[in-house]
């Protein structure tokens, strides 16, 4: 399983994001950044098929990969997909530690960072504030749920949950950042790595995992 993870891990960082990234266009860019998230996927796959609680997070990992593709060709078609897959990374977490007031703790600093960002680009955003706003309160959920539930796991688990979780949202905050003010592919880079490699910490956490959380 182990080496099997570190495969696709390799695969997805190695080969399919410098792919993506290298300058190919159309349909072939698309596949090479699909497939980069899909790579966690089957991390996340091969995890549940031998017994570990992981079907929401495959779920929302495939439901990233297909938003991968429609962010490329209707934003905000991609943002709603991407919204979708927290959605179902919040009911992973929460199917490993229970909400508890310790929730809003993470959740309620995050939505401030949030507000913050939003309220200082509300000139860029326009028309587009308010999906943002919702999508940045499903975000800093998933976010939270995530930190709260790796303090509840503890361990190496828990610390990939958590990690996974907030360096998501900081490889959201680079992509929103690229868009309202487009500046070098350096920066387009960095925040796509940031994105993979949020999802495969998360995927990894899946592997982590024993079989019944007690």
């Amino acid at each position: 399983m182990i080496w099997f993870a570190v495969l696709l891990s390799g695969v997805s960082l190695m080969l399919f994001s410098p792919l993506y990234l290298g300058g190919s266009q159309g349909g072939v860019k698309l596949a090479w950044k699909g497939l980069a998230t899909l790579c966690a996927v089957g991390i996340a796959c091969a995890g549940a098929v031998s017994g570990q609680p992981a079907w929401w997070a495959c779920g929302a990992l495939l439901a990233c990969a297909l938003a991968d593709v429609l962010l490329e060709v209707k934003f905000l078609w991609g943002v709603g997909c991407f919204a979708l897959g927290h959605g179902l990374y919040i009911l992973h977490f929460l199917s490993l530690a229970p909400f508890t007031f310790f929730h809003l703790l993470p959740i309620s600093a995050l939505l401030v960072i949030a507000a913050c960002l939003l309220w200082a680009w509300r000139e860029q955003l326009g028309s587009n504030a308010v999906p943002f706003a919702l999508y940045g309160v499903i975000l800093c959920t998933m976010g939270g749920a995530g930190v709260t539930t790796g303090i509840a796991l503890g361990g190496i688990r828990g610390v990939l949950a958590a990690f996974g979780g907030l360096i998501f949202i900081l490889s959201d905050v680079f992509v929103l950042r690229q868009v309202l003010f487009p500046v070098t592919k350096t920066f387009t880079a960095v925040g796509f790595y940031l994105y993979e490699i949020a999802q495969l910490l998360i995927a990894w956490s899946v592997i982590a995992l024993p079989a019944v959380i007690g």
